[in-house]
């Protein structure tokens, strides 16, 4: 009896340990058919619902090299109401799509604000520099640079 209550109590603390970081947040918002797992969940983060636009000057750009689903290219974006850190993506697809920030840069962004951190994050979607246009995910969120996974 003893060891069945050891491993229950195991079991639930692996469970405890390692529920998704949408689940746990309490945000889990629509799937897309073959985005499973880890590689996906960023995109479980993303409401199309919640998109906006927002406008503002570069302060900081910086690579996040976290195991984290918010790992790759992130820009301090100070708009007229707040500073918001801003998840672009893989660098490597950013370089690929001939795109680069730098500090000074006004830019225009579209993309789902969470409120989950202690600064604003915003999953962008697009983002538009002296009129030309990055975009960075399907229109219901899906990461263009992991489009193979996409059934």
């Amino acid at each position: 009896m003893k060891r069945i209550l050891v491993i229950i109590a195991i079991a639930f603390g692996i469970f405890v340990f390692t529920a998704p970081d949408a689940w746990a947040r309490g945000r889990m918002h629509e799937d897309v058919a073959g985005c499973h797992g880890a590689d996906c969940a960023e995109f479980r983060t993303y409401s199309r619902a919640a998109l906006e636009t927002v406008s503002g000057e570069v302060i900081e750009v910086y690579e996040a090299t976290s195991q984290s689903y918010r790992a790759g290219l992130h820009l301090l974006v100070k708009t007229n109401k707040e500073t918001l850190d801003v998840h672009l993506g893989p660098i490597s697809y950013i370089e690929g799509q001939n795109f680069n920030f730098e500090p000074g840069d006004v830019l225009e962004i579209k993309g789902d604000i969470l409120n989950d951190s202690q600064m604003p994050t915003m999953i962008a979607t697009e983002v538009t520099k002296d009129n030309e246009t990055l975009t960075l995910r399907y229109e219901d969120g899906f990461p263009l640079w992991k489009a193979s996974l996409r059934q």
